[in-house]
């Protein structure tokens, strides 16, 4: 079941990372040091859609500033569902080994917290890189502002990942003792 959703999950993604792509404009998570954004410094063809988010048409950017900001956004679904992918194949791999405590577990478990990293670090690098790069280009002052609560989950996630993995490895130990015990 957890593969099926998964793969929903991916296809969901798959289709999200077109819809971005093929868009016309970009995202840009931004910040006023003076407290509320001035609405009267934003380019022709700027707009606020959201407090704190300005749509931008793509021609106003730069092109590596859209591809930068793109590639982050098509990658966060891709991403999750790689970690649904990494889960439905840990619990897949735990259903059929003899004891819990096999390498093979181990590993998915890691697989698992490696792509939970990736999520935490790379599509909001590349935003954060995108967004400065497209502000510059349009000379308002405004900052980039990054939302360190969209990194929370990959990280809480990343460390129940490190606390299973060590969990694992002293049950390892525990088992291999007592086997020479018996």
């Amino acid at each position: 079941m957890a593969l099926i959703f998964a793969g929903l999950v991916l296809l969901y993604a798959a289709c999200n990372a077109v819809a971005v792509v093929m868009a016309g404009e970009v995202i840009l998570r931004v910040q006023n040091g003076g407290g509320e954004l001035a609405l009267a410094n934003l380019p022709a063809g700027v707009e606020l859609v959201w407090p704190y988010q300005l749509s931008v048409p793509g021609a106003l950017d730069p092109l590596g500033s859209v591809v930068l900001l793109k590639l982050a956004e098509a990658l966060i679904p891709l991403l999750w569902g790689g970690v649904l992918l990494g889960i439905g194949l840990l619990l897949r791999e735990a259903s059929h080994v003899d004891t819990i405590f096999d390498g093979g577990v181990a590993r998915r478990v890691a697989t698992v917290r490696w792509l939970l990293v990736v999520l935490a670090v790379v599509p909001h690098g590349l935003r954060v890189l995108g967004s400065n790069w497209a502000l510059g280009g349009l000379g308002t002052g405004f900052s980039t502002s990054t939302r360190l609560g969209d990194m929370f989950i990959p990280l809480f996630g990343f460390y129940l990942c490190l606390a299973f993995e060590f969990v694992l490895r002293r049950g390892e130990a525990l088992q291999g003792e007592l086997d020479e015990v018996i």
